[in-house]
């Protein structure tokens, strides 16, 4: 009977141990199985932003080397202790012990190249993130490690404006003055671009800029392309005075202006010294071609002169007729004359102006607009060279707008006086060389 208590004891408390150990290896597994599905993860994110300017180029290599080791170790020791008394007291103890140590180890490297072309400073900013997740089967670990890199001079990107920048080169200009006036700067080695400033001195005029010998404009200031070594000429001159002009005459800017730059001559003054100009005198056909040939550069060219009623006019002003007739810009009539000393017409002032400005290449001849100036017959031709005058220097003297018909007794075919020319030759001059144009 005793055998057999024990045997039953026996086998009781072998079922309670086994009992135990397979639940706490159930328990165990199910722990291992539930965190192993999520595994152990290293993730790396990595951000770089880079600015820069450029003037000249520098190269930096700067290796930078991350390298991050987390060590997790969980020791874990399971006891169980486990008491029966079936009449006797029968204890049982089961001790299990899971040691685990889960060890990651993460390296990353950021080798880093710095290649700067700089303007004056340059900076960059390599900005690296890296981001690791450790996982174990008992304890998420996760690590940011954040690593900012700063260097003076820049790193090497795909980045335009990072390309290499060649210095311009840098060349000689001359620059020099005629008549009472200053220029700022002076000579000296230029490179790019540079601006040139002219300033008159007491009441002289700013007649403009020569530019490797070519007039180039009177804009002010000038701002030259130093492409090669240049000569800089500015030129200055007193203003001219007239018997017969003052600060009330109708055009005396344009009169002051053209007789500054040698346009105007005048003639004596009968009265006393100096010269007058007659602004209100009728303009002669010999004394437009001589101030269209000065305007224009053509004063001092010789192509011969075939027309027949060369008259008392003297050689120079005769020279002009022809050098005018040469370029078209006033042909004569069919039977072979020019008539030098008769009257100017309005329209004919505005022709001769236009097609002067067209033969030197400073504009273009415009199509005919039958809606402008309908008082001029197309067929006359200097419908086409008002529409042209108006495009480029806005509108004809005496007018409002280009669709004013321009008749009566003011319109175009009134003779135009000396002073009306001047105003309308400076007019079209100024309207083009106001605006510097250097070749």
């Amino acid at each position: 009977m005793h055998w057999q208590r024990r045997a039953i004891f026996r086998a009781m408390g072998a079922f309670i141990v086994t009992s135990i150990v397979l639940s706490l290896l159930v328990n165990f597994w199910s722990l291992a199985a539930g965190t192993a599905a999520s595994g152990s993860v290293i993730a790396t994110t990595a951000t770089t932003t880079a600015t820069c300017t450029t003037t000249q180029i520098v190269t930096t290599t700067a290796p930078t080397t991350q390298t991050t080791t987390a060590t997790t170790t969980v020791p874990t020791t399971q006891t169980t202790t486990a008491t029966t008394t079936v009449p006797t007291t029968q204890t049982t103890t089961a001790t299990t012990t899971v040691p685990t140590t889960q060890t990651t180890t993460a390296t990353t490297t950021v080798p880093t190249t710095q290649t700067t072309t700089e303007t004056t400073t340059s900076t960059v900013t390599l900005e690296t993130t890296t981001t690791r997740t450790l996982t174990n089967i008992f304890q998420p670990t996760t690590s940011t490690i954040t690593t900012t890199l700063t260097t003076l001079p820049k790193a090497s990107l795909d980045d335009a404006a990072c390309e290499p920048v060649t210095p311009a080169p840098s060349y000689q200009v001359s620059v020099s003055t005629a008549g009472a006036g200053t220029v700022s700067p002076g000579s000296g080695t230029y490179s790019g671009t540079a601006d040139f400033t002219a300033t008159p001195q007491g009441n002289a005029l700013f007649l403009g800029w020569t530019v490797d010998g070519t007039f180039v404009g009177f804009g002010n200031p000038l701002a030259l392309p130093v492409t090669k070594n240049r000569t800089v000429l500015a030129t200055f001159a007193p203003p001219p005075t007239f018997c017969d002009v003052n600060a009330n005459t109708p055009g005396v800017t344009a009169i002051t202006q053209l007789a500054a730059r040698g346009i105007i001559l005048g003639s004596d003054n009968p009265s006393g010294s100096g010269k007058c100009f007659r602004p209100d005198d009728p303009l002669f056909r010999a004394h437009v071609a001589g101030m269209i040939a000065r305007a224009y550069g053509w004063d001092g060219e010789d192509h011969g002169n075939n027309f027949t009623d060369k008259g008392t006019i003297d050689n120079d002003l005769w020279r002009n007729v022809g050098t005018l007739a040469y370029y078209n810009v006033a042909l004569g009539y069919r039977d072979g004359s020019y008539d030098p000393t008769g009257p100017v017409l309005k329209a004919q002032a505005i022709s001769f102006t236009s097609r002067a400005m067209i033969r030197k290449d400073y504009w273009e001849l415009q199509e005919d607009n039958a809606t402008y100036y309908t008082a001029v017959p197309m067929s006359s031709g200097h419908r086409q060279d008002a529409v042209t005058y108006h495009f480029y220097a806005g509108n004809i003297l005496g007018t409002n707008a280009p669709t004013d018909p321009w008749g009566g007794a003011n319109g175009y075919t009134a003779i135009s006086t000396r002073g009306y020319f001047a105003q309308v030759l400076w007019q079209a001059y100024s309207s083009y060389f106001s605006t510097n144009h250097i070749p």
